[in-house]
């Protein structure tokens, strides 16, 4: 397939599920994000076939609680 998917988690431990199994499986090559690491998460282009946000424990309201939120919520509406 030669494409890839970007997935966005909010913890470590979040990167095995069903969604990111059955995208390798079907060959597409996953790059993880951790935005609530400090990484920027990256610019799209055309490799990237689409994206997953994974949910997580924190809550989106208080953008102002947790910076990286907010950044990803630009980053998401664009």
């Amino acid at each position: 397939m030669g494409a890839k998917l970007i997935l966005i988690a909010h913890a470590a431990d979040e990167t095995d599920d069903r969604a990111s199994a059955w995208a390798s499986r079907i060959g597409f090559a996953l790059q993880w994000c951790f935005p609530f690491e400090g990484p920027k998460i990256p610019d799209l282009d055309e490799h990237v076939a689409g994206t997953i946000v994974h949910g997580g424990r924190f809550d989106v309201n208080p953008k102002h609680a947790w910076p990286f939120l907010r950044d990803q919520a630009r980053w998401i509406e664009t």
